[in-house]
């Protein structure tokens, strides 16, 4: 019997060297093989099977179609091997059930795909793969470690398989990750929500092994390699795992006491495992949501497993506590004893005639002279408290090393500082502190200017000499009578205050010159802000843009800058060139106002005398002035032209810019139109036929000149620009413009002129039309005047004429 199954294990391992030459040839061996491998062969026979199953569905070689073939064979073998001891009564082999069970946690996938494959599904093959399951589950608690680790492997297969994951390609679900994505709802042989509630326990099971605290290092390291995969290839648990994992305690088998040799290499193993786990996690996704978390977990690891086996080789073998002199306290006292009676020992320690403080004061002060002296001349903060004469360490920025890792560094480096070093340093930076401060006094007003002067001048020049001019004392001592406080004051020199004389004024081309140097200032700074972006703090995470706008002008992040850019364009700059009355402008709103008022005051009259000189043909002569000697310029109207450029050049990705702009412009224009209401309707002058402008009625347009005139300018600098494909920039601008007039309409009516943008035009007046009631009826009205004029843009002005005013459709109908 024995020479017989030599002879076939014999030929057995001739067909399994020809596979692994070949491994085309599987399909053909592999079923011969499992005739002579069965549950009822002997235990050489079963162990080789075992084996090679084991290895032929692990083979990265032979494809996976080929694979799932092969399985539903190799289903019945697997069965009968973990079956055995309930079938036949048998007692079980380790060797032949680990290899059962990796061989099963290889073939789960494909089992599972082909029953969801199949049409109708494979009832009695999913049977066969659930008999095996529940013969592993079984196991997975009370077998040895080795059968327990492959346990381990098959129930994180399991989880991963009855998990979703992701679908690459829906149309080809065969090159797709086999998971629970792949399984219809009504799937008549395996319901998903039975299998997702079973990936769930297990996945419950799997935690529990590190949620316990195991001390057994073979199932705890195989429970974390197993997870790896699980956390790495399925998101939708991987927070779970992690968190499960940050509360695991590999080290919890140290605090149990005295630690034996086998309990140092367990917990050696489980905490390394763990750091390896955690860094391979922030290595595949450092932008982790638990990356900070995963880190300092990784750090307490590490410190606390090396202080784990520092304390342990510490307590084997203590140093013995030894003076440092070399004489234990009997003979110390004896020698002090001899000397104090007059006798001479052979030899003395030279700190043994001296006490305990004077030798620490000693060792001090030669600390102390180690240290190098202050440089000559001014010192400064950071010389005065610099002990080290290495120049790389006092160059060295420590605001450069990461606040994280200082944090790391600072108890340890604190713990281990000498103390009588500590000391000595102190006592250092005190003595040249008290040195600096007793050897610079601060000298008077009268040796400062005569060392000054000593320094400068060396004749022997001296006004108080009565031979250098005559009188000369007599005069210099009525000046410092003159320069004497009054009787009971202080005897202080009574100086009055000191004011810098007013600077010259600017001539225009030097305004014209710093207004174009600001002006290009600030859009460089705004351009190299939009080259990178600042994220928001998270104090104002949850705020509104419009709010996070107000609250960050003047800051150094974008939403900030564009703030300062629109308020020195609408505001800040009002009335520079202005002659105002003193005390009118006080920096305020009210001040804001008056200057506006005048300058829009002055621009109207230019406007009308423009308009007059070229109704009258003067126009080209005025011109012809005006470039010979050019007229005042204003900062605010250059920042304006910048910004509608800044707008254009971009507004797919700066159209927020245009819109927090204009809404600037239209409340300067809101504020200066109230005051002037407030200026002229006044008690004694308004009467009941006197109309006003509240503030919750929005003003007709003629009375926002700075917002009428630059929204049109923007609109008709970014209507050419506008693609068939930008109609939601379009009217994402009407809809958060402070308000919309019939020019904005008419404009939004000219680009239906264009055939590939009636469709765009047309869905602008259908968004005003049902979500700005409002501007509805002037929308309206442009709608029907459109739908009149253009034949492209019927069909789509009738619906919104259909819903709205259906009134003219019918008469237009009828006539």
């Amino acid at each position: 019997m024995a020479q017989a199954t030599s002879s076939v294990l014999f030929q057995l391992d001739q067909a399994r060297n020809i596979v692994l030459t070949t491994p085309s040839v599987y399909p053909q061996v592999v079923p011969g093989v499992l005739g002579v491998i069965g549950g009822a062969a002997a235990l050489e026979l079963r162990r080789w099977g075992a084996d090679f199953l084991a290895e032929t569905f692990a083979s990265p070689v032979l494809p996976a179609e080929e694979k799932q073939k092969l399985s539903l064979p190799a289903l019945d073998t697997l069965r009968a091997y973990l079956n055995r001891k309930e079938e036949r009564g048998e007692d079980e082999d380790g060797q032949v059930i680990k290899s059962a069970v990796q061989c099963a946690a290889s073939l789960y996938p494909l089992v599972f795909r082909h029953t969801v494959a199949e049409k109708g599904g494979d009832a009695e093959s999913w049977a066969k793969m659930a008999a095996i399951k529940s013969a592993i589950l079984r196991r997975m608690d009370s077998a040895s470690a080795g059968v327990r680790i492959c346990c381990v492997k098959f129930v994180a297969r399991v989880v991963q398989v009855q998990t979703p994951g992701l679908i690459s390609d829906p149309r080809r679900p065969e090159q797709n990750e086999i998971s629970l994505a792949l399984v219809p709802r009504d799937h008549p042989v395996i319901p998903p929500s039975n299998l997702e509630a079973e990936a769930s326990g297990l996945l419950d099971r799997l935690l529990g092994v590190l949620q316990d605290n195991l001390t057994d290092a073979l199932v705890v390291t195989a429970t974390l390699n197993s997870l790896a995969t699980l956390v790495h290839r399925r998101a939708s648990v991987s927070n779970k795992v992690l968190t499960t994992i940050l509360n695991f305690n590999p080290l919890a088998l140290a605090g149990t006491g005295r630690m034996e040799g086998k309990d140092r290499v367990a917990i050696r193993s489980m905490a390394r495992t763990t750091i390896s786990f955690l860094l391979n996690v922030l290595k595949r996704n450092p932008q982790h949501p638990f990356a900070g978390r995963l880190q300092q977990r990784t750090e307490q690891l590490r410190h606390h497993l090396n202080e784990v086996f520092i304390e342990g080789r510490e307590g084997k073998r203590k140093v013995p506590d030894e003076p440092t002199d070399g004489l234990d306290d009997s003979k110390r006292r004896r020698i002090d004893t001899e000397a104090a009676n007059g006798a001479t020992p052979v030899q003395q320690h030279p700190y043994q005639q001296q006490p305990p403080q004077q030798q620490q004061q000693q060792s001090q002060l030669s600390l102390q002279q180690s240290y190098p002296p202050l440089p000559p001349g001014p010192v400064t903060v950071a010389q005065l408290f610099t002990l080290s004469q290495d120049p790389n360490a006092a160059g060295f920025h420590v605001a450069s090393i990461p606040q994280q890792i200082v944090s790391q560094l600072v108890p340890p480096l604190l713990q281990s500082i000498d103390l009588q070093r500590f000391e000595g340093a102190i006592n250092a930076v005190r003595s040249r502190f008290l040195n600096l401060a007793t050897s610079q006094q601060p000298p008077s007003a009268l040796e400062a200017a005569r060392a000054a002067n000593g320094d400068d001048e060396e004749d022997d020049y001296d006004p108080s000499s009565p031979a250098t001019f005559p009188g000369a004392q007599e005069a210099q001592v009525l000046n410092q009578l003159d320069q004497m406080a009054p009787e009971g004051e202080d005897e202080a020199l009574a100086i009055g205050p000191f004011v810098l004389p007013p600077p010259p004024p600017l001539s225009e081309e030097e305004r014209r010159e710093y207004e174009v140097v600001a002006q290009e200032r600030i859009f460089s700074q705004l351009a190299k802000l939009d080259a990178t972006k600042s994220n928001r703090s998270a104090a104002m995470g949850n705020l509104v843009p419009g709010l996070v706008r107000v609250l960050s002008v003047g800051g150094q992040d974008r939403e900030g800058w564009v703030g300062l850019i629109t308020r020195l364009a609408t505001r800040t700059t009002f009335g520079l060139g202005d002659e105002q009355e003193e005390g009118e402008v006080q920096g305020g709103e009210d001040g804001m106002v008056k200057s506006e008022e005048d300058g829009m005051g002055q621009r109207d009259e230019e406007d009308e005398e423009r308009s007059m000189k070229a109704a009258t043909g003067k126009e080209g002569k005025d011109l012809k002035k005006s470039n010979q000697s050019p007229s005042p310029f204003h900062l605010a109207d250059r920042i304006r032209t910048a910004l509608r450029d800044y707008v254009t050049s971009g507004f797919r990705q700066r159209i927020d810019v245009g819109i927090a702009w204009l809404n600037e412009e239209w409340y300067a224009d809101r504020l200066a139109l109230s005051h002037r209401q407030s200026k002229h309707n006044t008690p004694s002058t308004s009467d009941e036929n006197t109309t006003t402008i509240t503030r919750s009625s929005p003003p007709p347009l003629h009375h926002l000149p700075n917002y009428l005139h630059h929204s049109l300018a923007l609109l008709d600098a970014l209507t050419p620009y506008l693609d068939v494909k930008d109609g939601r920039f379009l009217i994402r601008f009407l809809s958060e413009l402070p308000q919309l007039g019939v020019p904005h309409l008419t404009r939004i009516s000219k680009l239906a002129d264009d055939p590939d943008r009636v469709a765009m035009a047309v869905q602008a007046f259908l968004y005003l039309v049902m979500f700005r009631p409002p501007v509805r009826g002037i929308c309206l009205d442009a709608v029907e005047e459109l739908w009149r004029a253009n034949g492209d843009a019927k069909t789509g002005c009738e619906r919104i004429l259909g819903k709205w005013r259906p009134g003219v459709l019918k008469r237009e109908g009828g006539g």
